[in-house]
This record gives C-alpha cells, sequence and structure tokens, in this order.
C-alpha cells in the first residue's frame, strides 16, 4: 500500500521538499484539492471582493454528496512509500519508532504516516 510520509521535524520547513522524511521515501506529486465546507454561493458571498469567484480558481469543480464544493489546484510534491504488508509496517515502526497513521480525505489523498520526531501541537 502506498503512503504519503512526513516527518514532524520537517513539517513547517520550506525546504521540507528537499529533505527525504526517511531513506525509504520517494518523490511523490499529490493531488491538491481544496474543499471549503460550504457551498459554492456561501463561498461567493463569505469571500466576496477577497478572493475570486469559486469557479474563477483551480480546475475539476466538482459538488460534493453532502452539497459542499471541492476544486483541485496545482498538483504538489511530497514524499511516499510503500509497504506491502502489515509486517512492512511493523518493521517500519520499529525502526523509526512513534508514528502516527491518518487518511486525511480518501476521496481525494493516499493515507499518510508521520515520523513523529519532534514536538507536536
Amino acid at each position: 500500500m502506498k503512503f504519503e510520509i512526513m516527518r514532524t521535524s520537517l513539517r513547517n520547513s520550506r525546504t521540507n521538499i528537499n529533505n527525504s522524511p526517511c531513506e525509504e521515501a520517494i518523490r511523490y506529486i499529490r493531488p491538491n484539492w481544496y474543499t471549503p465546507n460550504m457551498t459554492e454561493a456561501e463561498y461567493n458571498k463569505t469571500y466576496d471582493g477577497r478572493r475570486k469567484k469559486w469557479k474563477e480558481e483551480g480546475s475539476n469543480h466538482i459538488i460534493l454528496k453532502d452539497g459542499n464544493v471541492a476544486r483541485q489546484g496545482e498538483p504538489l510534491q511530497s514524499w511516499s512509500i510503500e509497504l506491502k504488508s502489515l509486517k512492512d509496517l511493523i518493521k517500519f515502526s520499529e525502526k523509526y519508532e512513534d508514528l502516527i497513521i491518518s487518511n486525511p480525505d480518501s476521496r481525494f489523498y493516499i493515507p499518510c504516516i508521520e515520523i513523529v520526531d519532534d514536538y507536536l501541537d
């Protein structure tokens, strides 16, 4: 299974994209979806005069099942790893110790593993 991989100590670094979070990581171009949890009309009213209208930015504008909107922006560079089994995940966790596994929004993104090597808010 493919995971996006990140490291806490690199999370807010401007050089994050240049620093591999672990030796197993490979570069990954990930989609960049924006989901503001509002309808197109609500978005346009909320940001009137401060931002462009909803459909004037991004691409692949869609309406989600809950009526809210989503759109795709420019893809982002990130890092990923491939773990083929639960055994591989356990070996990875033994090597890097504290991990957080999350699935931010399975409609648009792959699951993420964060190597926790620094203070985390």
